[in-house]
C-alpha cells in the first residue's frame, strides 16, 4: 500500500492513500469530500471505513463530527428520527406522491450536517410531544430551516393542516351537499363539527373562516407557556383564505 493508490469504500465512495505509515495507520483522503483520517491499512483494504460526512442521505445529508449520534442505547435518537422524517418529506419521490404538499420543499443546507440540526433540536424541542413545523411563521414556506422552524403542539400543527389536493376545487372546510354548501371543521379536539349549510360556497367559506380562526386564537391563548413568542403572534394573526 502506498501513497497515490485508490481504494473503494462500502459506502463512502473512493479512498486514496495519502501516506502509509505503518499498517495500523495510514492516512487517507475520501475523494468526494475530501475529508481525510487515519485508518487501519485491513479496513481500507474491505471498503470498512466510513466518511462521516459522505451525503449518504437522500444524496444530502450526513452525520458529520460531532457529539450527536444516530442511535442512543441501540434505539434510534429523537432528533436523528426528526431529521430523517425531514429528509424523506423533502427528497423521497414515494413519500411526495402520497403527499403533495411537500412537493418543491427542500431542507436548508446547514441542515444537511446533522451535527448543526440535532443541536438546534436539543435547544429548541421543550415538550416531547411537539412536532416540527415549517410554515407557521411564513404560510406557504417550503424550506426547512432554523429560521422559520419551530416545534409546536400536536393540536396547533394539525388545526392548519388543510388538505388541499383532496379538496380539488372547493375551498378549505366546504364539501357540497346536493345544491347546499357544509361549512365543517374539527373542534380542536378531534370531533368534526357541522357549521351551517348555505347557498354559496362563499357563504359557506366565511362561516368557516370566522369559527376557524376564533379557534386558533382559543388554541394560542390555551398554549401560550408552551410556544414561542413569534408563534404565539403568528397564530392570533392567523388568516384562512379562500385559495389556500
Amino acid at each position: 500500500m502506498k501513497a497515490g493508490e485508490i481504494y473503494k469504500s462500502k459506502a463512502s465512495g473512493d479512498v486514496e492513500v495519502i501516506e502509509y505509515v505503518s499498517s495500523r495507520e495510514v492516512k487517507v483522503r475520501f475523494t468526494l469530500t475530501g475529508y481525510e483520517k487515519s485508518a487501519d491499512a485491513y479496513s481500507i483494504k474491505v471498503g470498512s471505513i466510513k466518511d462521516p460526512f459522505y451525503p449518504y442521505h437522500f444524496g444530502r445529508g450526513f452525520i458529520g463530527e460531532g457529539p450527536y449520534k444516530s442511535k442512543l442505547n441501540g434505539r434510534a435518537d429523537k432528533a436523528y428520527e426528526t431529521w430523517h422524517t425531514m429528509f424523506q418529506r423533502c427528497y423521497s419521490e414515494k413519500y411526495r406522491t402520497r403527499r403533495p404538499t411537500y412537493l418543491n420543499c427542500e431542507v436548508d443546507e446547514k441542515w444537511y450536517n446533522y451535527q448543526t440540526f440535532a443541536e438546534w433540536f436539543y435547544k429548541n424541542k421543550i415538550y416531547q410531544d411537539h412536532q416540527l413545523d415549517k410554515d407557521i411563521l411564513c404560510k406557504g414556506n417550503k424550506i426547512y430551516s432554523e429560521e422559520l422552524c419551530r416545534f409546536v403542539p400536536l393540536i396547533v400543527n394539525s388545526l392548519l393542516i388543510n388538505c388541499k389536493s383532496a379538496r380539488k376545487t372547493l375551498p378549505v372546510g366546504i364539501t357540497k351537499d346536493y345544491n347546499r354548501y357544509v361549512a365543517a371543521m374539527q373542534n380542536g379536539e378531534g370531533t368534526q363539527i357541522t357549521l351551517g349549510r348555505f347557498e354559496t360556497v362563499e357563504e359557506a367559506f366565511l362561516c368557516y373562516k370566522t369559527n376557524k380562526e376564533l379557534l386558533i386564537k382559543k388554541v394560542a391563548e390555551e398554549y401560550k407557556n408552551q410556544i414561542t413568542e413569534d408563534v404565539y403572534v403568528s397564530l392570533i394573526n392567523w388568516s384562512i383564505d379562500f385559495d389556500d
